[in-house]
């Protein structure tokens, strides 16, 4: 909903504030009950206009945006998903699915070199082991997600330095539990979120990987332009094992909010 719903005496104003002021209404709903922080998570859906890349795995990795940045699978089977109708399958060795190679859209900071570009991953994951293993690779290591050999989720890029930079969470993964795993960056700092949840509290020795102050970094583009789910964008091992559903690239920043509706429900983006 966007702008206001006044009740004027006997009469529900809707378009227009008792002022006689015209407003826009997206959505609008009349319940006589109180509705939880989780209805309207569910309920309320804000059109999406980020995306570079979505894919379904509805049966097959295309891209579902008009930027038709179709994936070409190996080895991937589909099966039914966790919230969606389906995921696609990962069986740890010869599955991976191959994005549009150079893309400059989904290897979103690749030849700007900032930081500054703002951008969201997110998907819902199910691994069937905790070794470490890639959810997704954009541009040979320049962004992505994985599992990594702490047995932790791993929100990751490399700066202009060849220096990796990560986001952690908190407790380690388990072997066959379903996630949603976001990772997000506004340009001058970079979370991890699980279910939801912003992660805060990993450290390894006296360094907290909890986020990334990034506002100084620039992004490694140097590495290879190949970008992959479910693999490294070169290599054979450390491929990912398990269920990958709903997996969404934004060149913009999720709020809090955004994160959580998507973490806690069944949300087809419109």
């Amino acid at each position: 909903l966007t702008g206001n719903i006044v009740n004027s005496g006997n009469a529900l104003l809707v378009g227009q504030t008792d002022s006689g002021v015209p407003c826009n209404v997206a959505q609008l709903a009349l319940m006589n009950d109180d509705w939880s922080y989780d209805q309207l998570l569910e309920y309320v859906r804000p059109v999406e206009t980020t995306h570079k890349g979505l894919y379904y795995f509805n049966g097959n990795a295309n891209d579902a945006t008009s930027n038709n940045h179709n994936g070409t699978a190996t080895s991937v089977t589909y099966t039914t998903g966790m919230k969606m109708d389906k995921a696609a399958s990962f069986d740890g060795t010869n599955s991976f699915i191959s994005l549009p190679s150079g893309s400059s859209e989904l290897r979103f900071l690749a030849g700007k070199g900032t930081i500054d570009k703002k951008f969201t991953i997110c998907c819902r994951v199910k691994p069937s082991v905790t070794t470490e293993q890639y959810i997704l690779d954009l541009g040979g290591s320049e962004v992505g997600l994985r599992i990594d050999a702490n047995k932790r989720f791993r929100g990751f890029y490399f700066n202009s330095d060849d220096v990796e930079k990560f986001c952690a969470s908190d407790n380690e993964v388990v072997a066959d539990t379903e996630y949603h795993v976001t990772f997000v960056c506004d340009g001058g700092e970079a979370n991890l979120y699980i279910d939801g949840e912003e992660q805060s509290t990993y450290e390894s020795g006296s360094v907290s990987y909890g986020r990334i102050l990034s506002h100084r970094d620039t992004i490694d583009t140097n590495g290879s332009p190949a970008c992959r789910i479910g693999s490294p964008a070169s290599g054979t091992s450390n491929r990912f094992k398990g269920l990958i559903e709903l997996l969404e690239i934004h060149d913009d920043v999720l709020s809090p909010w955004e994160i959580k509706r998507k973490a806690k429900n069944k949300i087809i983006p419109t």
